[in-house]
């Protein structure tokens, strides 16, 4: 997923080590109907069962705008 390909979108990712991959969190901050998409996309990309991938809301919608936290694994096995 290129963050190019969500321009109203602020994109922030970190990968931290440990296990055996790691795992990556990203932040994600924009319109609740555009943050929707990027989530969907995300979760199709890294799937749930094979990642452990979560996308939860974190605080509260201001004037239409959202952040919401991914984290998955960096290994599905």
């Amino acid at each position: 997923m290129k963050t190019s390909d969500y321009p109203t979108l602020t994109i922030e990712s970190t990968h931290t080590p440990g296990g055996y991959q790691g795992f990556t969190t990203v932040m994600v901050t924009g319109p609740v109907d555009h943050v929707a998409v990027y989530c969907d996309d995300y979760l199709n990309n890294w799937h749930p069962m094979g990642y452990s991938t979560t996308a939860r809301q974190v605080g509260e919608v201001v004037e239409g705008v959202v952040t919401y936290r991914i984290w998955h694994s960096n290994t599905c096995d």
